[in-house]
């Protein structure tokens, strides 16, 4: 390599150096220019990320609140419902010996209308007993009239008789 080609090698060396050197710099202002906008960008992110948190952590708060205030309902709705199956089981025993009363207050019934009934067949007997008897007792006075009204004719024919009787024995000593 000659003089010449050895001066246009350093020229274009330096020249590239220069060149590197002017690209390095605006590459680095580049970097420093990106680097304090990440700066003033990361410094917003984190204000609002801060602003974020504390707005979530407000929101966990209320969520916590809200969540507790759940709950108390929650364990009011279970001691209303606690209380309002055991009213029903309540309800239910009530039910059940009602049911029973009612069907042994229906089996009594059945026992009276049995009762009833039987009752009722004595007294249409005891109807026709009495009914019956009204008739012998008015067959029976019946023929004790008849047996008196004969009786008492038989007593005047008798008497009548006797009269006769008494009037012959008159005149027999009467001389008659």
């Amino acid at each position: 390599m000659t003089g010449e080609e050895m001066e246009r090698a350093i020229d274009f060396l330096l020249k590239s150096q220069a060149s590197f050197e002017a690209r390095l710099q605006q590459f680095e202002a580049r970097v420093e220019q990106n680097e304090a906008s990440f700066r003033a960008r990361l410094e917003q992110d984190e204000a609002s990320f801060k602003v974020r948190l504390e707005q979530t952590i407000e929101q966990i708060a209320d969520t916590d609140k809200r969540l507790g205030e759940f709950a108390d309902t929650q364990a009011d709705l279970t001691r209303v419902l606690t209380r309002t199956l055991e009213a029903q089981a309540q309800i239910n025993k009530s039910q059940k010996e009602f049911n029973r009363s009612v069907s042994e207050a229906s089996e009594s019934q059945k026992e009276f209308n049995r009762f009833v009934s039987v009752a009722a067949e004595s007294q249409q007997e005891l109807n026709r007993t009495v009914s019956v008897a009204a008739e012998s007792q008015t067959e029976l006075n019946r023929t004790v009239s008849e047996a008196l009204a004969r009786l008492a004719l038989s007593q005047a024919h008798t008497d009548r008789r006797l009269n006769e009787l008494i009037d012959i024995v008159r005149g027999g000593r009467n001389g008659g």
